[in-house]
């Protein structure tokens, strides 16, 4: 299962607002916005279309201010957490 995938199961189970689909340089990601973490996180380990069993990873980055195509702040500075997830029923 991709990342497309899940985000499509997230938001077809009510949980995909705020959410947006990364698709970084070599592993896509999804942003959750840190309002609805828990309650994402919680759905992809007890979903059992999803089963994400095992929190492999956790990291986090200070990024700096992100600007997109038009030069237009796409995302303030500020920090990320990573959260690397796996379903070993999947």
């Amino acid at each position: 299962m991709n990342a497309p995938e899940i985000l499509e199961i997230l938001q077809k189970d009510g949980l995909g607002e705020g959410l947006e689909l990364f698709e970084g340089p070599q592993d896509p990601a999804i942003l959750v916005p840190a309002e609805s973490l828990k309650k994402v996180c919680v759905h992809l380990r007890q979903d059992r279309a999803l089963c994400f069993e095992q929190c492999v990873l956790v990291t986090g980055t200070h990024i700096e201010a992100r600007l997109d195509k038009n030069g237009e702040v796409e995302r303030a500075e500020g920090f990320e957490v990573m959260y690397h997830l796996r379903s070993y029923t999947h």
